[in-house]
């Protein structure tokens, strides 16, 4: 077995509306996951190959104590986070974690890992936009005796069908 260090010591998460949440890898109590192949594609304004992974089940459990653990890029923070500060952005990222069920992706050291997508729609009231969401995900979260603040996020197909985005 071979293990390696988080470049810049964290994780990327990227959500089905192309949000994106940095997870500081002090925060990491316990990730595990299992891959199911490689795929390739031209991005052709970069002019590279793209190489992504198929995730068969995922699981992270993340001490949530410490907000300053998540956050947006800087270069959006203002966009998604609705702040210039660490502190409050990192709020509204562990209240998003909390409620989601629609991450697709992540990325470690540049490469990119597609989750298990199981399609479930819902409907926006007020925009009447449809909402696509991951029937396949499951969050909890945890408070333990020790006083230790926990989420749990879980992706794991229900049945042996796998089907990613």
């Amino acid at each position: 077995m071979n293990s390696f260090k988080l470049n810049d010591h964290q994780l990327e998460f990227v959500f089905e509306n192309c949000e994106t949440i940095f997870i500081d890898d002090s925060a990491i109590k316990f990730m595990y996951f299992t891959t199911k192949g490689e795929s390739f594609s031209w991005y052709a304004r970069e002019h590279e190959m793209l190489k992504s992974i198929e995730i068969e089940e995922f699981e992270i459990t993340l001490d949530i104590t410490d907000k300053k653990c998540f956050h947006h890029p800087y270069s959006t923070m203002l966009t998604w986070g609705g702040t210039d500060s660490i502190i409050t952005d990192g709020q509204k990222c562990l209240e998003r974690l909390k409620i989601c069920n629609d991450i697709t992706h992540l990325y470690i050291n540049g490469t990119c890992y597609h989750m298990p997508w199981y399609y479930g729609k819902t409907e926006d009231k007020d925009l009447k936009l449809p909402i696509y969401s991951n029937n396949w995900q499951e969050n909890s979260e945890v408070t333990n005796s020790n006083g230790e603040h926990t989420l749990n996020i879980k992706i794991k197909p229900k049945d042996n069908t796998i089907k990613v985005r």
